[in-house]
């Protein structure tokens, strides 16, 4: 008869043990309630917002993002291709409504995220839903918007029926005919411009009639947007004001750092530079360090690690103090020792006298003693 092995199994309490000792050696992340150090982030631009959570993440400091929150990611090209395979799919009406959510969108970023192609897309099958869908006015004013910011587009006649060609030649036409204006805007210097959805390196661009997407950028302020109507007539001068942002408050930044058990930084996001603050437990700037906002990527980690950095303790030189005088230096001791010697020369010499028997008196003299 074969005897089945017996396997050995470990003792509960031993394998409790094992299992605990591997949770503690594992890493974990750092978090506000073990003492790790904090950062509290006001970044509102998306590229000064992104290297400071990456330096955060590899020095493993917790980040508390007061920055304002990012607009959501919008599927801007999957949308407008779905709204166009609905005009090609004879669904006027339900393109057109989906265009009109896509421009609404669109203008309410000032066409922040699409390029001019594509505004041009959506004004031009919009144009033509409507003018399927018995609207020709309207779609004759998205007709002439869509020549005027892509003038040399041509449609394909295998996607399009000829009416739609006819059309759009027509505006082609009377935009061909139209006189450009030029459109001067006025912005604090640093700021970016964006015209229709294409940047312009100047402050002055000509343009066609008619509304134009205007777009101002200035770093710590919020974008400017607003759609211009341009007159048949120029010049046209716009003043872009954008209003700064509004940073978290000295004392709400306080707040944080007394909240903490360890050490915080504070990273703000200002107009021409960044600013790094060390606060102390009581929320105090104890450091500051500002750096540009150029090369950010390079300076940020090394700011970072020396704010981190306990500073030196601040060490005082005693001044030098004298030893005291040893026992026989001090001046009892000389006075004994003369007279040691004074009685060990007496003593003998006395004795002498009086063996002898001479006069039992000697005086001696001494003159080296130190008294």
């Amino acid at each position: 008869m074969l005897s089945r092995p017996v396997r050995a199994r470990a003792p509960a309490w031993l394998v409790g043990l094992v299992g605990a000792l591997l949770a503690l050696a594992a890493p974990r992340r750092a978090r506000a309630e073990d003492g790790a150090p904090l950062l509290v982030l006001w970044a509102p631009d998306p590229v000064v917002h992104a290297e400071a959570t990456s330096a955060a993440a590899a020095r493993v400091l917790v980040v508390v993002d007061r920055s304002p929150a990012a607009a959501p990611a919008r599927p801007w090209a999957a949308s407008l291709r779905e709204a166009v395979a609905a005009y090609e799919a004879v669904r006027f009406e339900e393109a057109a409504a989906a265009l009109d959510r896509w421009l609404v969108e669109a203008a309410s970023s000032g066409a922040a995220e699409v390029d001019r192609s594509q505004l041009a897309e959506a004004y031009l099958y919009r144009g033509l839903a409507r003018d399927h869908g018995g609207d020709a006015a309207r779609g004759w004013d998205d007709l002439i918007a869509a020549a005027r910011l892509a003038p040399g587009r041509l449609l394909d006649p295998a996607r399009v029926p000829p009416r739609a060609i006819e059309a759009h030649e027509r505006a082609r036409a009377q935009v061909a005919r139209e006189t450009t204006v030029e459109l001067i805007v006025r912005r604090p210097d640093g700021c970016v411009l964006v015209v229709d959805a294409q940047p312009q390196p100047g402050g002055t661009t000509l343009v066609h009639p008619g509304p134009r997407w205007v777009r101002v950028t200035c770093p710590g302020h919020l974008p400017w947007i607003t759609i211009v109507e341009v007159a048949a007539v120029g010049p046209q001068v716009v003043v872009a004001d954008p209003a700064p942002w509004v940073r978290p408050d000295d004392a709400s930044l306080a707040a944080e750092a007394r909240r903490h058990d360890g050490p915080t930084l504070v990273l703000l996001e200002e107009a021409d530079r960044i600013t790094l603050r060390r606060l102390d437990r009581a929320g105090r700037v104890v450091r500051t360090r500002t750096l540009p906002r150029q090369g950010l990527a390079q300076t940020l980690a090394p700011a970072l690690a020396v704010l981190l950095a306990d500073p030196p303790r601040a060490t005082t030189r005693r001044p030098a103090i004298a030893a005291p005088p040893r026992w026989y230096q001090r001046r009892w001791a000389q006075v004994a020792g003369a007279a040691l010697v004074a009685a060990a020369i007496a003593i003998p010499v006395t004795a002498a006298l009086v063996d002898d028997g001479g006069s039992s008196t000697a005086t001696i003299r001494l003159d080296d003693v130190p008294w």
